[in-house]
């Protein structure tokens, strides 16, 4: 069995992370709410846990599922605590944690007396450490990573559907068997989530392949940024601009880790 890893200094940890889930220009227009949601959690052990979720555009309370979604697959992935290279371990806790977000689906369209539908969800959620990074993903989206040497690669890639803009949601009778696994056991330099309101500008499509211009200045920005709030209002005006509202109507969320190289700064 892999060592555990020792927890960082106090104040200090592996990741430095930036998230942001803002309202699309079409949604604003309608007056609905944001539909997207995100979550992260850095543990004592150095390892980071997230999700982002994308609630269908046709179900009237997927805002609420999106939430509930991504709260409780980090509530039981941060039950957890440690981490290690067992496969069949990993994909077992994945699955629970689905399984709790269904759960939790379910009670909740009982308490407004609405088919589970309503609160129709995409869900990506995933655990990166020192030295392994897993995601399990249902519906689309999609997971960038950066390795040590600076390159990119797509690390979970949208669902491949029959149809453009169709999908499937954790509520599908199909969430499970359709859940794609991603694992590697590999340090990573950086790691981003997001939802299909960047689909087709974080990935050059049919091939699902990062769009460099796109991650790599945002790495970049990441690893060089020196106050946390200040940084968090500049990438939300980033999300929020006409430059990005030009190319997208739909809500946005992007989640993005770095590792911490600069063990001075407590993040």
């Amino acid at each position: 069995m892999r060592p555990q890893t020792p927890a960082p200094p106090s104040g200090h940890h592996l990741w430095r992370c930036l998230a942001a889930s803002v309202c699309g220009t079409s949604h604003g227009q309608t007056q609905t709410p944001c539909q997207d949601a995100h979550a992260f959690q850095k543990l004592a052990n150095g390892v980071l846990v997230f999700a982002v979720a994308d609630g269908a555009g046709s179900a009237g309370l997927s805002d609420i599922g999106a939430r509930l979604a991504v709260a409780t697959a980090i509530e039981r992935l941060a039950a957890q605590g440690t981490f290690t290279a067992d496969l069949a371990a990993l994909r077992s806790l994945f699955r629970e944690a689905v399984e709790n977000v269904i759960g939790r689906l379910h009670t909740e369209a009982q308490t407004h007396e609405v088919p589970v539908r309503e609160l129709a969800t995409t869900l990506i959620a995933g655990v990166v450490g020192p030295d392994l990074a897993a995601v399990l993903q249902i519906g689309d989206g999609g997971v960038v990573v950066q390795w040590e040497d600076g390159s990119l690669a797509t690390f979970s890639a949208p669902h491949n559907t029959e149809y453009v803009n169709q999908t499937v949601f954790v509520t599908s009778r199909q969430a499970l068997e359709t859940a794609r696994f991603s694992f590697c056991e590999k340090g990573l330099k950086g790691i981003a989530a997001f939802t299909d309101g960047l689909q087709m500008l974080a990935l050059k499509m049919p091939e699902a392949t990062p769009h460099g211009p796109f991650f790599s200045p945002l790495f970049t920005f990441l690893k060089n940024e020196t106050g946390a709030e200040t940084s968090q209002r500049q990438f939300e005006a980033f999300l929020t601009s006409e430059r990005m509202q030009q190319r997208t109507a739909d809500d946005l969320t992007l989640l993005l880790a770095v590792r911490n190289e600069d063990k001075g700064l407590g993040l």
